[in-house]
Order: C-alpha cells, then sequence, then structure tokens
C-alpha cells in the first residue's frame, strides 16, 4: 500500500534562525550567467568566478560549504560562481537581486526551500516567483543576524 502524503511544514521565525546559525556559511555564493554577470557590472566587492575554476579550487572544497550549497545538485551549465561578502545581496537594485535569487532556484543551488505557506517577512530581502511558487533562500547577512530571502 503507498499512500501519497505531502505534510506541510511551517516552521517559526526563530526555528529558520536556528537554521541559518547552523548551515550558513561565513561567505554567499551565487550561481550566475552571462545576463546576471552584465547586469551587476563592475561590482568591486564580489569575485566573479568561473564554474570550472571553482570546481576545482580547494578553498571551496570544505565539506560544510560544499553541504551547505549542494554542488552536486547545481546545473552543469551555470558558467559563473559568485563570491559575495555577507549583505551584498541587499546593496543590489530589487530587479537585479530578484532576477539572482530566481536563478538560485532554477539551477538548483542549496540552501533553496519551498516557502507557500511560510509567513517571516522579516527575514526577507526580496520577493518573487518562479513558476508560480515562492521560495525561501538562506544567505548570510553577517552586518545584522542571519536572514532569508523569500522569492515569491
Amino acid at each position: 500500500m503507498t499512500v501519497n502524503t505531502t505534510i506541510s511544514l511551517i516552521p517559526a521565525e526563530e526555528v529558520v534562525q536556528e537554521w541559518m546559525s547552523s548551515m550558513v556559511p561565513p561567505m554567499d555564493l551565487f550561481m550566475a550567467d552571462e545576463h546576471l554577470v552584465t547586469q551587476l557590472g563592475a561590482q568591486v566587492s564580489v569575485l566573479i568566478i568561473p564554474k570550472a575554476e571553482f570546481d576545482t579550487h580547494p578553498s571551496y572544497r570544505n565539506v560544510r560549504v560544499a553541504n551547505a550549497y549542494t554542488y552536486w545538485t547545481i546545473d552543469r551549465e551555470v558558467p559563473y560562481v559568485l563570491h559575495a561578502p555577507p549583505s551584498w545581496i541587499e546593496t543590489l537594485p530589487p530587479e537585479v537581486r530578484r532576477e539572482l535569487l530566481a536563478y538560485q532556484v532554477t539551477v538548483g543551488r542549496g540552501l533553496v526551500f519551498p516557502a507557500t505557506d511560510m509567513e517571516i517577512d522579516s527575514l526577507a530581502t526580496s520577493r518573487t516567483t518562479v513558476d508560480d511558487v515562492p521560495y525561501l533562500i538562506l544567505q548570510n547577512l553577517r552586518t545584522r543576524k542571519p536572514t532569508a530571502s523569500v522569492v515569491g
């Protein structure tokens, strides 16, 4: 007998904060394509790394970082990785931020969770949708407490 039941879990803000304190590495890594890199322009505070170089660089082989961003699930066609300091995403114009966060969902970056029924506005730095589904994207904003973005 097979039972197909979906259990809807809606964590409290405190639970999400605890997830972030234990799961989010000290830097943010965002996947990017040529279009996003062009939109960012000359961002001196972010390191743009070709994906092939990123894959072989020893600095990114740390198990905690690899597990958090689940490297093995990221689309192999991603051309760039952005190594960003905490809070960098908040410096982006809202439209670029939404596009960058939506791209994380579509390429399978880790620390991205469906957030259909979550009410966590105090944790959100951006809202957009991907195929009409909101997402929670955990990231590190060290100037404040670590925070999340709700894409939706």
